[in-house]
C-alpha cells in the first residue's frame, strides 16, 4: 500500500486553494486525485476570478487573504492548504 493522499478515494483530500489565478492547483488536484476537492479558492484578481470561475463554475473569494485567520480557514475542514 501507499499512503499518498489520494491513496483512499473513502478519505478525499479537501483542498483550500490560495491565489488560485486561474486554477491550476484546482485542475492538477482533479488529474492527480479524482476525489480531491476544493473547498475554497481565494484571490484578489476579478479577472483571474472571472477565468476560474469559467474554468469552474465557482467564483473564489475575492480579498486580501492578510485578513483571513487561521482560525476561520480551520472552519473549512481542509485537509491540504496550497
Amino acid at each position: 500500500t501507499t499512503d499518498t493522499p489520494c491513496a483512499n478515494p473513502a478519505v478525499p483530500v479537501k483542498a483550500l486553494e490560495f491565489y488560485s489565478g486561474i486554477g491550476g492547483m484546482h485542475y492538477s488536484l482533479k488529474r492527480a486525485c479524482k476525489e480531491g476537492i476544493v473547498l475554497a479558492a481565494f484571490d484578489l484578481n476579478n479577472v483571474a476570478n472571472d477565468v476560474y470561475t469559467h474554468n469552474f463554475g465557482v467564483r473564489p473569494v475575492q480579498g486580501n487573504l492578510s485578513t483571513m485567520t487561521a482560525k476561520k480557514l480551520d472552519k473549512y475542514g481542509a485537509s491540504l492548504w496550497t
